[in-house]
């Protein structure tokens, strides 16, 4: 027969044990995608796309185009923040074909021209209106990228293209 000291103990151990559970569950619900909105996770290092499923193990680094954050968004894109020397932002997202997602005000938008082109025999897809927006996608080694801007001066995107599609590698993270 149990003793009030152990009936006590015995209730705090199941109360314990129901609230290490209810925190549990709210946790998982805070971080769980909810349709509509992006969660963006921060890096340490731009590098560190695993918890997307991949890595991203080369990109552009020098002195004009400057990596600043390293991003997940959804657990699929991983998105680097650029500053180009000397004042222009710029993005790079990748994810594995068919996951990559782009922001709606460059997905949506209507731009004033389209090009299509190769670098290096990759299939490039530029669209831009200038002075507003520009967009750059293309697919390569079973990963999709885009490189956005807004505010875009002086073909300031076709300038550095070549070098983000030369550089950027990706690759399926180990399970």
């Amino acid at each position: 027969m149990l003793n009030a000291i152990e009936f006590f103990v015995l209730v705090l151990m199941v109360a314990a044990a129901i609230v290490a559970g209810i925190i549990a569950y709210l946790l998982r619900r805070v971080d769980a995608p909810v349709p509509g909105t992006s969660y963006y996770t921060e890096n340490n290092t731009p590098r560190n796309g695993n918890t997307a499923g991949f890595s991203v193990d080369n990109f552009p680094s020098d002195e004009i185009m400057i990596p600043q954050q390293g991003w997940v968004i959804n657990r699929t894109t991983a998105q680097i923040d650029y500053l180009i020397v000397p004042s222009q932002a710029a993005y790079l997202r990748i994810a594995q074909t068919g996951q990559l997602l782009i922001p709606d005000l460059y997905r949506n938008h209507e731009y004033q021209s389209t090009e299509e082109f190769t670098i290096d025999g990759v299939k490039i897809t530029k669209r831009q209106t200038p002075g507003e927006l520009a967009l750059v996608t293309w697919e390569q080694d079973g990963f999709d990228y885009a490189l956005y801007a807004e505010g875009s001066e002086m073909n300031l995107i076709g300038g550095i293209l070549a070098n983000f599609v030369a550089t950027t590698q990706s690759s399926v993270s180990a399970s």
